[in-house]
């Protein structure tokens, strides 16, 4: 890029109609001058930070520009100016006699000093230099032009021997005439991509022929409404942009069938999306969405959605059987639930449902029978369905960070036959958080330990209620099963949940969002003194699991010496091990290999 074309990108985005900074009659400035100068200012700051380095000290100059305005940060401004009118926008503060176009002015009339030094006598900044927004929006057009002509069309096109146009006025000229209008036509593909573009130049809607599209990786906030003229396209990349709102027209491009538009800024989507019927390729993650249209149903063509990375709470049902999707991103969104519809799109082989808040999956999500990749974790699942996972065929699963207790005993099953495995930082029953690493267990291991403890037939209240844990979840059968331990064993449990409530409940009426909020340390789920009674410890599964686990471990830490000894001989008869002739020593090795057994041997000794 050029120093010129530099120097006008540098300026403003969007220009004030009133760019000078002057008071009116009444001392006061309008709203709109003021806008007008923040956004400078904000332009100012950018081209300070993001000035080049070389020859030509541009970061010096605006300094020295900054002392003669008396222009200063706002954290260095005086007290005594306090009652000066400023205006201040990321840290630099202006008085409110300077005006604002001097400041750019004089920029480029110190820039052109020193490139006429350099041997540069063809720059002439100041010409660069917009008073008016009509003026700096036509050079915006006139540049946008110039770039995506010189750059990339001009190159595809056959001028021969003859010079193509190079002015802005030129290239008008020429895309206009109808003698050129069969060249322009015949363009099929058009990469765009990564010219910093701010502004579409309206005459692309001229390439009609067009087929493929590549604008991703540019500045562009809004594309202009005439791109619906472009109804030929089939495959459209405008990701990695800053797109605010897509133009009505974009329901004409119904020839489409790849559409990428992640990592943009929007928060909707016009209604004349749902035209776009032959779409099998969708990209809409790193956006802004909060809802979605019923998308399953308007594009039954669909064979990859991904929604990744949005503020999605929940997907439309699918009405439309045996959906042709297969790969459905939806990660990193907040949804509580997945539509009881889902198992109409039986042709899923990928699903990303990582970092949500997911608490249950729906009984029709055994119908994903074809199923590879399942990504669940970090969400909040509490169980999983008996018949999981539901396909046979799946080689990646990771339900790691979750709130799971126990896994079902079809996972236990076919989990060897699955390449790769994350059960990882869930609270399960059976399996001892490690006291090295703040990890769990590896995958390998908690399998290791599940089998082993769902094989082992309790002989205990304390191992027949570890036991019932890791069953299908019954309240009424747990409770029953928890009145009939020992009171000690009763009291360790109940305090141990009261105490995790407790501390959870410190840490919301800490935490900055609480104090803001006063109905937060309300809403609390720990119960008073008085309410403990009536208050029901087998309503969260995973922190009733988790009490139990620790009252088992401590109890068997608190153990002395021979205590401790008793457990391991204990564990070794219960185990049916007749191999070694060291009882205690086997019952040490392996006393974290079975939780049930070990309740059984405390209980016992």
């Amino acid at each position: 890029m050029s120093l010129q074309e530099l120097a006008l990108r540098a300026y403003v985005n969007s220009f004030p109609e009133s760019p000078d900074l002057a008071p009116s009659a009444e001392g006061t400035v309008p709203d709109e001058q003021k806008a007008g100068a923040q956004i400078v200012i904000e332009q100012w700051n950018t081209l300070t930070i993001g000035a080049p380095e070389g020859p030509i000290n541009i970061r010096r100059a605006m300094a020295s520009i900054e002392r003669r305005f008396h222009i200063v940060e706002s954290n260095t401004a005086s007290s005594s100016d306090s009652s000066r009118q400023t205006f201040s926008l990321r840290g630099l503060t202006m008085p409110p006699e300077v005006k604002v176009n001097a400041l750019f002015h004089s920029l480029a009339k110190k820039i052109e000093s020193d490139l006429k030094r350099a041997g540069f006598n063809w720059v002439d900044l100041r010409q660069c230099v917009p008073t008016t927004i009509a003026e700096y929006s036509q050079l915006q057009r006139d540049l946008s032009l110039s770039i995506v002509w010189n750059q990339r069309i001009a190159p595809k096109l056959n001028f021969g021997h003859d010079a193509p146009p190079s002015t802005p006025q030129e290239i008008r000229e020429w895309l206009n005439n109808d003698a050129n209008r069969a060249r322009i036509h015949h363009l099929r593909h058009l990469d765009l991509s990564g010219l910093n573009l701010s502004e579409l130049p309206p005459e692309i809607s001229l390439f009609t022929g067009l087929t493929q599209l590549d604008l991703s990786h540019n500045s562009l906030t809004q594309i202009p409404d005439s791109f619906g003229n472009l109804t030929r396209l089939w495959k459209l990349d405008l990701s990695n942009n800053s797109l605010l709102e897509l133009p009505p027209s974009i329901g004409n491009l119904n020839r489409l069938r790849e559409l990428n538009l992640s990592t943009n800024q929007l928060e909707c989507l016009p209604e004349t999306f749902i035209n776009l019927r032959h779409l099998e390729k969708l990209n809409l993650s790193s956006n802004s969405l909060t809802q979605i249209f019923p998308i399953f149903d308007a594009f039954p063509q669909l064979k990859k959605l991904n929604l990744s990375n949005n503020l999605l709470e929940q997907l439309p049902e699918i009405h439309a059987h045996q959906h042709a999707l297969k790969n459905l991103n939806v990660a990193k969104n907040k949804l509580k639930e997945l539509p009881a519809s889902i198992h109409h799109l039986s042709h899923l082989k990928q699903l990303d449902l990582q970092s949500n808040n997911l608490s249950e999956l729906p009984p029709s999500f055994e119908a994903l029978h074809h199923l590879e990749f399942l990504d669940l974790g970090f969400n909040q699942l509490r169980t999983l369905p008996n018949h999981f996972p539901p396909s046979t065929h799946i080689d990646f699963l990771t339900l790691n960070n979750n709130r799971l207790i126990t896994i079902p005993h079809h996972l236990s099953q076919v989990a060897l036959r699955i390449k790769y495995f994350n059960l990882l930082g869930n609270p399960f029953i059976f399996s001892r958080p490690e006291r090295e690493r703040p990890s769990y267990f590896l995958t390998h291991k908690i399998l290791y330990q599940y089998g082993g403890s769902i094989q082992h037939k309790p002989v205990s209240p304390l191992g027949e209620l570890t036991f019932a844990l890791m069953q299908e979840w019954n309240p009424v059968r747990i409770e029953e099963l928890f009145l009939k331990l020992e009171h000690s064993f009763q009291n360790e449990i109940s305090q141990r949940i009261y105490d995790h409530l407790s501390s959870s409940d410190e840490e919301r009426s800490s935490s900055p969002s609480s104090s803001s909020n006063p109905s937060s340390s309300s809403s609390s789920s720990m119960p008073s003194s008085s309410d403990r009674e009536n208050f029901n410890i087998f309503e969260d599964r995973a922190l009733f699991a988790q009490a139990l686990q620790q009252t088992i471990h401590d109890t068997f830490d608190a153990l002395p010496a021979e205590g401790k000894t008793n457990v391991y001989g204990t564990l070794y008869v219960l185990s049916g091990e007749s191999r070694d002739a060291h009882p205690d020593r086997w019952g040490q090795q392996h006393i974290n290999d079975n939780i049930v057994a070990l309740a059984d041997a405390i209980s016992l000794v």
